[in-house]
């Protein structure tokens, strides 16, 4: 299934907010406090557009997935190179759309732009819980390492992209 994936614009926001509101809740149904949904309001969400940052995924012209995809990550990726990486945050599926692809698009989109932005890796960082694990593992991260962070334990991933 082919999906447009592309910088989000600010008549946009909230879709990537309801999406990320939606996906908080989910998490919070798997035991999963970390996402709050005030993290995702329109007005949090606007930097994030400015700066090209915010991504959605489309199919038909509706969105239907959504991620940041960041430059830097310095909080949880002190250790590597700056401008060797970009990294994934906050991927979420729209509900009715989960299970046809959009995860494995928005990555694949994460891939290309590593390649265009001449960078080397495709990196990330989401809670120890087996199934959020499984979406990247299945889509051909590695494990870096695992590690404490403000008392929540993390994985860290990533991906050589050449």
């Amino acid at each position: 299934m082919a999906f447009e994936i592309r910088p989000a614009r600010l008549g946009e926001i909230d879709a990537a907010s309801t999406m990320l509101i939606q996906a908080a809740n989910w998490l919070a149904q798997l035991g999963e406090m970390r996402w709050k949904p005030e993290q995702f309001s329109p007005e949090v969400l606007e930097p994030l557009v400015h700066s090209g940052e915010l991504h959605l995924a489309f199919r038909d012209d509706s969105a239907v997935g959504t991620m940041y995809l960041q430059p830097e990550d310095r909080a949880f990726w002190s250790d590597v190179p700056m401008g060797e990486s970009l990294f994934i945050h906050k991927l979420a599926v729209g509900l009715e759309t989960r299970g046809i692809g959009v995860a494995q698009a928005l990555i694949e989109f994460g891939k290309l732009e590593v390649r265009r932005r001449e960078r080397k890796y495709l990196r990330l960082d989401c809670r120890n819980h087996p199934k959020i694990r499984a979406i990247y593992e299945n889509a051909g991260f590695e494990l870096r390492d695992i590690g404490e962070f403000t008392n929540t334990i993390f994985c860290r991933y990533e991906m050589a992209v050449y």
